[in-house]
């Protein structure tokens, strides 16, 4: 898995490592040109390592390392290299649910390649919609999740999990993520409210990492109920997203 998703890494910036590539060709050609030399290629290999040194350094590694230094495994890693093609043509469930405007469009989908994070998805809603991500079987058992986003207007993500009490059927319920500090707050019998501060990164980004055990335990746990496993994620409001990594 870890080899899988060096590989994800360097395909998402492939374009970015190009371009750097590219701009030390164009420099050492123009330095040669002016020296009425041709292009050695003992300085093209040592152009591209040096370039994909420093990409590796100041990109991949520090954002592996951190996950390393908090002990949690990567098991599954949703990105957004497949746009301009719709999400809803790679696992996304896309609708239209606002109450007052039934016949609103679905949101505007487009592209942004970033320095960091390789292609990321920018929503713009026309009013009230939600996108769902069901979870395998196999990658239910997370503990974790991280999403990397630009959040703004009307921006909660939402996780649908499965929890269990003993003597009882399991219950499927939603948790609501929300930026803030506030103390966790129960919307209705299937639903809680629970309030994360986000880690600050470049750029206007934020990193908000759920610890579902925990967050159960504070919510549906006052009842006796304990996290079993992740279903779905779901997406609403106006925001950028660069990727959603579950943990183990």
């Amino acid at each position: 898995m870890t080899i899988l998703w060096t590989l994800v890494q360097l395909n998402d910036r492939f374009n970015i490592l190009s371009t750097f590539c590219n701009r030390i060709f164009v420099f050492i050609s123009l330095v040669n040109e002016a020296l009425n030399k041709t292009v050695p290629i003992w300085s093209l290999i040592i152009s591209f390592g040096i370039a994909f040194i420093t990409y590796y350094y100041y990109n991949y590694y520090p954002i592996k390392n951190k996950i390393k230094q908090r002990n949690l495994k990567i098991i599954d890693k949703v990105i957004f290299d497949y746009l301009p093609d719709s999400p809803s043509n790679h696992c996304w469930i896309v609708k239209s649910d606002d109450p007052q405007n039934p016949n609103s469009k679905i949101p505007e989908f487009s592209k942004e390649i970033t320095q960091k994070f390789g292609p990321v998805l920018k929503i713009i809603p026309f009013g009230r919609y939600y996108m769902d991500y069901n979870v395998t079987w196999a990658h239910s058992i997370c503990k974790n999740v991280e999403f990397i986003v630009i959040p703004d207007e009307g921006c909660i993500i939402y996780l649908r999990i499965e929890i269990i009490k003993e003597n009882l059927e399991p219950r499927k319920v939603w948790l609501a993520l929300i930026r803030g500090n506030n103390k966790p707050k129960q919307f209705n019998n299937i639903e809680w409210w629970v309030y994360l501060e986000p880690k600050k990164l470049d750029n206007d980004w934020f990193l908000f990492l759920a610890n579902i055990p925990s967050l159960v335990q504070d919510t549906y746990g006052n009842d006796g109920w304990k996290y079993h496993r992740l279903i779905a994620f779901r997406l609403r409001g106006k925001m950028s997203i660069a990727q959603i990594l579950l943990l183990k």
